[in-house]
């Protein structure tokens, strides 16, 4: 599972020490492979200080892929607000946040391929199909299409249905197809008592969707306690 943990090991608080940074040149130079000369070590120094304020989450390894992409989208971000804007900068900070199964990944990495000048498109291409490959993507697709609320209440089916609608954006292009695409997939009870003109935002359909399950389970709680009473008659 992809583990995030804040780096709040600082005990002086957002503070970055000298000896801090010192390590972390170190660490960074063991694991990236890529030693500043003494010239560039005070700006270095400067970049990771600022960096390692934002307190970036690191990552363990890959199983679940909306944590590799949430993960990497707040590596960038971070980096974008440090103004960090070298390519190899970038791969390096970014490096130094992988650690346990995806630590080892990246020492496998750099046993096969010149990394030292590795851009950051390069490294986000090497980490996505590493931790989310366009096979896995592919499955998602297939999965969405087939998605289907079976006996599945309407929250779960929803919530499975706006996880994969993230990786389909060309066959929900819009709330339109949205709508149209989540209808389709309702239990087939639930479907004939929309009120389809009315609902022209997929949030409207998944409240519609909501409220007719609550008053169909409500209409089934009643027939049968009708049935009861009438067989104890």
């Amino acid at each position: 599972m992809a583990g995030r943990t804040r780096n709040n090991n600082n005990s002086n608080g957002d503070r970055v020490s000298a000896g801090d940074v010192a390590r972390i040149i170190c660490a960074i130079a063991d694991r990236v492979g890529n030693i500043p000369s003494q010239n560039q070590d005070q700006s270095k120094s400067e970049m990771i200080a600022k960096f390692e304020k934002l307190h970036p989450y690191k990552f363990l390894c890959g199983s679940n892929p909306y944590e590799v992409e949430s993960w990497l989208r707040q590596i960038k971000k971070l980096l974008d607000t440090s103004d960090i804007q070298n390519e190899q900068d970038m791969v390096t900070m970014a490096v130094f946040q992988m650690e346990g199964e995806a630590n080892h990944w990246w020492k496998m990495i750099r046993s096969t391929r010149q990394v030292k000048t590795l851009t950051w498109r390069q490294f986000k291409d090497l980490f996505m199909e590493k931790y989310f490959p366009n096979s896995l993507r592919q499955e998602m697709v297939q999965e969405f299409l087939q998605l289907k609320q079976g006996k599945m209440p309407v929250t779960q089916y929803a919530n499975r249905f706006e996880a994969l609608s993230k990786y389909v954006s060309a066959i929900v292009a819009n709330e339109k197809d949205k709508v149209r695409r989540f209808e389709w997939g309702l239990d087939t009870d639930i479907r004939g008592r929309l009120i389809i003109v009315q609902l022209s935002t997929y949030a409207q359909m998944v409240d519609r969707a909501l409220f007719v399950e609550c008053e169909l389970a409500d209409s089934k709680r009643i027939q049968n306690q009708q049935s009861r009473n009438n067989n104890q008659s």
